[in-house]
Parts: C-alpha cells; structure tokens; sequence
C-alpha cells in the first residue's frame, strides 16, 4: 500500500502601475498587454489551488527468476482523491474560495523480464473504469536488444505509448482576472513510437521518435484554450556524445524537431544543449565535486 500526497498552490499579482523614481505607483499609460480585466480594473491578484491525495494497493509476484522471460508482474488498484479551488462570482457572497472534489479510481499492472544478457522487454498497462477521468487508458511497451563487441556493449531500445486521456481541471475550468473560460474538451489521443541506439562505453547516442496526437489542447497566441479538430505529428531526431579528458567534462546534444501544425504543437527545429564542467575529488573517495 502507497500513499501520494500533492499540494499545488500558485498566486499571481500584477499592478496598472509602474513605480517612479521615488518609489511611488505612477499609473501606466497606453497599457494593452491584457485586454480584459474581468475581476478588478486597476491590479491583478489571481491564486489557484489543487490537492491530489493518491492511494495505491498493489502487489507483485515473481513467477519463475527474477531475471528469467518473465521476470516479474505487477498489479494494482488506485484511487486518487482531486481538490481544485480557484475565485469565483459568489466567492464575492460567500466571502470565501468554494473546493471543488472529484474523485478517481484505476487499474494498473505491468510485467517485465530479461533473456540472459541480451534482451530486455516490458509492457504495462493503467485504466480507469468510469467517474472523473472514465474512460483514460495509458499501455506501452518497450524492448532492449543487447550485442557486445570485445566486451562493449551495444544496446538497441525500442518503446511503443499509446495514451487517451482526459484534459486537465483548469483546461476546462478557469476564471481569473483576465482569462474566464467554462469550456468542455474532448479527451487527447496520443500514440509515441521511439528507437533509439546506444554505446555507453563511448557516451555516444542516436535516437529518433514519432508522436501523433488527436484532439490535441493547447494554448492560443492569445493565451485562450483551443482544441485541434484533426492529427498533428511530431518527428524528432536526435544525436549525443559526451567527451572525457581527465576531469573535464564535454557534454554535447543535438536535436531536430519538425511539427506538422506549428499552430498547435511548436517546436524549433534545431536546439542544442551544450555542458562544460569540471569533477574533481574535494576529498579522495569521499566527496566530488
């Protein structure tokens, strides 16, 4: 039996006003960023809340070896436990934020196992049956196969996604000083495929992946929800290789990325993440930094 809890809290303030020389509010002219002010026309205070208490019972059991075809399986049932609370019109009457709390439940299981040293798969699988949230399923699957070369090895991974899941609370439900939306969404459908080749002995990396997403939600230029009528598809492709001199780092990775609706799903087409450190021992065996 697991127990998750989760408190999320955030607060946004914004002043009409910028602040002069001598510190004192001086209101701003010609100010358009935000077109509506529904709450307060001079300042902006906006604070929204969400609590998630998550209860697991599970178990697992081990068929053959641990480290046979089928190393382990694992099964469970979950029920977690949602509280969202945000301004609204009658908080005005009642002088408080009212909560709001759903409730959800699933069934989950997932089973793994090796062929000596060669060969790594595993598949799981997580649904929930009805209630908030009915109707989301998540499974995948993934697959290692693993060749040695003078004793280097030489690994070749697979992994399959496939998702449908419901929009988030604040997706549908929102009102602040200036955005207000009340908007029912339709749930995402998500399939992932990834391939990806590795030889760790030489930090070396190349890998490519595929996403196509269905109803996809996303935010607008103008900050508002919106929902996709049809598929996009992401491709990304990437290479890594990490250079070692003594205790020099050199850590480089390139990716490519292309998106079929830039409008929807944005993505830069070239990025690169570059990392220069060095690592030493502070105290021999002990402590590095």
């Amino acid at each position: 039996w697991s127990k998750v809890y989760k408190d999320v809290r955030g607060t946004y303030t914004d002043d009409r006003y910028e602040r002069d020389d001598k510190g004192n509010f001086v209101p701003a002219r010609d100010l358009e960023y935000y077109k509506n002010w529904f709450i307060n026309p001079t300042q902006t205070r906006d604070s929204i809340y969400e609590r998630v208490i998550s209860n697991r019972v599970f178990i697992q059991a081990q068929p053959w070896d641990r480290n046979g075809v089928v190393g382990t399986v694992n099964g469970g049932v979950g029920l977690d436990l949602h509280t969202y609370s945000q301004f609204r019109l009658d908080s005005y009457l009642n002088g408080k934020y009212e909560k709001v709390g759903k409730s959800s439940y699933f069934v989950y299981g997932s089973v793994e196992g090796k062929i000596k040293k060669y060969v790594d798969w595993g598949a799981d699988a997580k649904f929930y049956p009805s209630g908030y949230r009915g109707g989301d399923v998540s499974f995948g699957a993934n697959l290692a196969l693993t060749g040695y070369i003078r004793k280097r090895p030489l690994i070749l991974e697979g992994r399959f996604r496939m998702e449908t899941r419901s929009p988030d609370y604040w997706q549908e439900n929102l009102f602040s000083n200036h955005y207000v939306w009340l908007t029912p969404l339709r749930k995402e459908n998500e399939t992932r495929f990834e391939v990806a080749f590795r030889v760790p002995d030489y930090a070396f990396e190349v890998g490519v992946w595929q996403g196509i997403v269905t109803d996809k939600i996303y935010y607008g230029a103008d900050s508002q929800i919106a929902q996709d009528n049809g598929s996009v598809s992401v491709t990304s492709v990437y290479a890594r290789k990490d250079f070692r001199i003594a205790g020099l780092h050199l850590d480089h990775k390139v990716l490519l990325q292309w998106s079929t609706n830039h409008r929807v799903i944005p993505v830069p087409l070239v990025s690169a993440f570059l990392s220069y450190y060095y690592e030493f021992w502070a105290v021999r065996n002990v402590l590095r930094v």
